[in-house]
């Protein structure tokens, strides 16, 4: 009887249970009807039962969804859930973890930037996506050379982008290390509700704030949105587009068709799988125009439903579809000495894929293995779209127009439309994208032609580069700033040795000096050329 009364209680919980019939007098409960009873045979991490959860009642994902949970999950999350990311200890290095010379570039490059602008009394710094803090930690152990720029930062104020805890918390504790000071414990509406009058409080939706020993004051948000947008501005991006979720598309002998994230098949050594979609999709309709055939049109107009598609991207995307569909006959420019003698085919899975590429798996109906192209690209091409890269620099772009100030983005990446560049990274090794989903890292090479053309229609803003990596630290004055540390006298021949070979590493093009590249944004009333070695725009 109680066992009874137990079962019909929880009935309710599984929304697709079944009655629970007796036999021989005990409970049985039918679980034919519920979701994911046995466990997986697959090597599974603790987002894959709800990602698996999700495809199977809502159907495949789209690529930039499953990185955006990867990555972002609020329980599972890369970033959320993961202790060391960056360095020796984790699963990459960034430019500012290898040499101190690129944080106090940057911060030469900011202090140009404001220069020009007239050297306003105050200007906000903001830092999206600091990593460990260390470039932001540099740049300010080098604005104290500079005592006007120091203090227009102290007037201005210090705004860092940080969705992770967990790297809030680092952050934080690094730069009252290097630089003295106390966190503000009481909560952001308290401190702000009390010293209203001080011009210093800080805003109502930071989630953490700090004061430097100098008077410096630190705050930390969720969203460039939750930023004051109410003066001049200094903004960095470094290595912080590569993560923001892509959309991948592959031209089919039926037209272009999203690639998607579906569940493995049995036996595979993944739980998930590469797949097409059957159709288009919002993400196809707003990125790549199809025409009545299938293929792909650079017709001008907004696509179908546009309002919905902006509710669902967060993004408008007129101003570069057309350019993105153009994009893709460049992707094929780029590999067409690659592919010359070879029959058109279909692509196997990236990454090396467990699951294969059949006919049932692709969706859209066989690949024939022709020469046909649609809208100038072959059946088999790929695409990648990143519409929240372009819609973050767009709206950083509004605010460089609104209230003058300068945007410095760095990142490894091309100045072309990619095919397809996503990969996991465990340990410095490169892994399967779809293996243990939030313990492992996931990139994707960022577009840099797409993001000038996601700027190039508005006015007040000047977009210039891409410059490769290793040209804008020299133009910087590197070579000189590490020479001058390797000749002081406290500097051993170890440490001199270290600081060459890192700087190096930075600059040499078979290293970071060539993949990585630099793209600047500054307000168009700035009347001299923008600093870093950037051609006139």
């Amino acid at each position: 009887m109680i066992l009874a009364t137990v079962a019909r209680r929880a009935q309710p919980l599984f929304c697709r249970a079944r009655a629970a019939p007796t036999r021989h007098g005990r409970v049985v409960v039918d679980r034919r009807g519920l979701v994911n009873v046995l466990p997986s045979a697959v090597d599974e991490s603790k987002l894959t039962r709800d990602l698996r959860m999700l495809i199977e009642k809502l159907g495949p994902m789209t690529v930039a969804d499953y990185m955006g949970h990867a990555l972002q999950h609020p329980k599972h999350g890369y970033y959320t859930t993961q202790d060391e990311v960056i360095g020796p200890s984790g699963d990459f290095t960034t430019a500012p973890e290898i040499s101190q010379l690129f944080g106090e570039a940057v911060c030469v490059w900011c202090m140009s930037v404001w220069a020009e602008m007239g050297a306003p009394p105050n200007v906000r710094l903001v830092e999206m996506g600091p990593g460990k803090g260390t470039l932001m930690a540099d740049l300010l152990r080098t604005a104290k050379s500079f005592p006007a720029f120091r203090s227009a930062l102290e007037k201005g104020g210090v705004h860092l982008v940080e969705t992770s805890p967990r790297l809030r918390e680092k952050q934080c504790e690094l730069l009252l290390k290097t630089q003295g000071g106390a966190r503000l414990d009481p909560p952001p509406s308290q401190a702000a509700a009390s010293s209203v009058e001080s011009g210093s409080a800080p805003s109502s939706s930071s989630l953490l704030s700090a004061e430097l020993r100098d008077g410096l004051r630190v705050e930390w948000h969720g969203s460039l949105h939750d930023v004051p947008d109410d003066g001049p501005l200094l903004f960095i991006g470094q290595e912080l587009l590569d993560a923001l979720p892509v959309h991948q598309f592959e031209c089919t002998a039926k037209g272009w068709r999203e690639r998607l994230v579906e569940l493995a098949k049995p036996g595979d050594a993944v739980p998930f799988r590469f797949v097409l979609a059957s159709g288009d999709t919002p993400a196809s309709r707003a990125y790549l125009r199809s025409a009545p055939d299938g293929s792909v049109s650079g017709g001008g107009g907004r696509p179908k439903k546009l309002e919905e598609l902006k509710a669902l991207l967060d993004f408008n995307a007129e101003p570069w579809r057309k350019a993105e569909v153009q994009a893709a006959q460049q992707a094929q420019e780029a590999r067409e000495e690659a592919r010359e003698g070879e029959e058109a085919s279909p692509r196997g899975e990236p990454n090396g894929s467990a699951a294969g590429s059949s006919e049932g798996d692709l969706a859209g109906g066989s690949m024939v293995g022709s020469a046909a192209l649609w809208g100038g690209a072959a059946v088999g091409d790929e695409l990648e779209v990143c519409p929240a890269a372009c819609a973050l620099v767009q709206d950083v772009a509004a605010r460089l127009a609104r209230w003058r100030g300068g945007a410095l983005l760095v990142d490894y990446g091309e100045d072309f439309a990619l095919p397809n560049s996503l990969r996991a990274f465990h340990n410095h090794q490169e892994a399967h994208v779809l293996h243990r989903p939030g313990e492992f890292d996931l990139t994707a090479d960022v577009d840099f032609a797409s993001i000038r053309r996601a700027v190039a229609h508005l006015e007040g803003v000047v977009c210039a580069g891409p410059v490769e990596q290793g040209q804008w630290l020299a133009s910087m004055g590197c070579p000189e700033r590490l020479l001058k540390l390797i000749e002081r006298d406290e500097c051993s021949d170890e440490e001199a040795e270290r600081m060459v070979e890192a700087y190096e590493r930075l600059v040499a093009p078979d290293q970071m000096g060539k993949r990585y590249k630099v793209l600047a944004l500054v307000d168009a009333k700035q009347s001299g050329p923008v600093p870093g070695g950037f051609d006139a725009p």
